[in-house]
């Protein structure tokens, strides 16, 4: 079983670090986009505004914008591979938890982050097709999208760092007992 872990995780890992080489340093990824745009790359992982993202696209040529549709394709296989990645590494560092519902609990940032970016990427995906005509709506809420996609990488990860601090304590705690027990076995 161990050895079944560890080859899921590589696999994952591995298919993860592709999918991010494509989203930033592919022909697709944002470091293509940043060529066409003086060096600003893609709005979807800053704060960004109605004004930010016209002035953004305003200095783009077609070919540019072209290229960045196919970012947003791209990078939706990136929040399919690090989704996966996310919800093994909180499988893995909970596996300690017993109780179903805390089980699918421990997969709620990972699945909401998703979910959240691929909002996101659907918004600002139509702002390209529709560019010069920008709505200032559709980029506002693409923007809540981006924050609350950023906030749940924080806290998956802030919950990654207490579930090792549980689970080591975990270990302690069962350390303890055992050798309490074997003692206590020993000393009639």
């Amino acid at each position: 079983m161990r050895k079944r872990k560890v080859i899921v995780g590589a696999i994952l890992f591995i298919l993860f670090a592709i999918s991010l080489y494509l989203v930033d340093y592919s022909k697709f990824g944002s470091g293509e986009v940043a060529k066409y745009n003086d060096g600003y790359g893609t709005v979807d992982m800053k704060a960004y505004d109605n004004e930010m993202v016209q002035h953004v696209l305003s200095g783009m040529t077609q070919e540019g914008i072209d290229v960045y549709k196919t970012y947003y394709w791209v990078d939706g296989i990136f929040i399919i591979f690090f989704g996966l990645l996310q919800c093994f590494i909180s499988a893995i560092t909970y596996g300690f938890v017993q109780r179903k519902s805390m089980k699918i609990l421990v997969h709620l940032f990972p699945i909401l982050r998703g979910i959240c970016d691929t909002i996101e990427n659907t918004l600002l995906y139509i702002t390209l097709c529709t560019f010069p005509n920008i709505d200032s709506s559709l980029v506002g809420a693409a923007n809540i999208f981006t924050m609350v996609k950023l906030w749940t990488i924080r806290l998956w990860m802030l919950e990654i760092l207490v579930g090792i601090v549980l689970s080591m304590m975990i270990k302690i705690n069962e350390k303890r007992k055992n050798a309490y027990d074997n003692k206590r076995k020993y000393h009639f």
